[in-house]
């Protein structure tokens, strides 16, 4: 792990060059890409965009990357059936596939609020409120007024359709 960490600091310091202007994910996967490009034919490898040899460096056993070449050839996968195809094979941990990157976020509901509601903002549900003039007040209700003048059109030209 420690030489995992080096070689990642490695390619942060060599990203930080000014002369290369490339990000160490680039770098890292120009690193992890090349030999998979150079193990495959020059007519395979080339048959297929970067975006799938992206995705393959993911795919841990060989067999299962060369099968997978072969259906993105053959079958013409786009990048997110391809995505899909590798998603089935990663290694499991427990039954769940495992995840990289950011946890998933999870939905927060507050007490006593019905979902699909709609309520007004309060003062104290953002930080960044400041209270309107009297100009911006009338402006915004000119613009509702218009807003469900024109809703109001919509409705009867829908019934009028409706019934002829």
């Amino acid at each position: 792990m420690a030489a995992r960490a080096g070689r990642h600091r490695s390619f942060r310091e060599l990203a930080g060059r000014a002369d290369l202007q490339l990000s160490h994910t680039f770098l890292w996967y120009a690193v992890r890409v090349r030999p998979q490009l150079e193990s495959l034919p020059p007519e395979i490898a080339m048959a297929l965009p970067l975006s799938h040899h992206r995705l393959l460096v993911h795919v841990p056993r060989e067999g299962d990357r060369a099968d997978l070449v072969q259906r993105a050839i053959s079958g013409r996968l786009g990048k997110r059936e391809l995505e899909h195809e590798i998603r089935r094979l990663v290694p499991r941990r427990g039954g769940k596939t495992v995840r990289r990157g950011q946890p998933l976020v999870t939905m927060v509901r507050r007490p006593g609020r019905v979902a699909g509601e709609i309520e007004s903002p309060r003062p104290a549900d953002s930080a960044n409120t400041r209270p309107m003039k009297t100009a911006e007040v009338e402006e915004l209700r000119a613009t509702l007024v218009a807003v469900r003048a024109r809703c109001e059109e919509l409705e009867r030209a829908i019934v009028g359709v409706i019934v002829a």
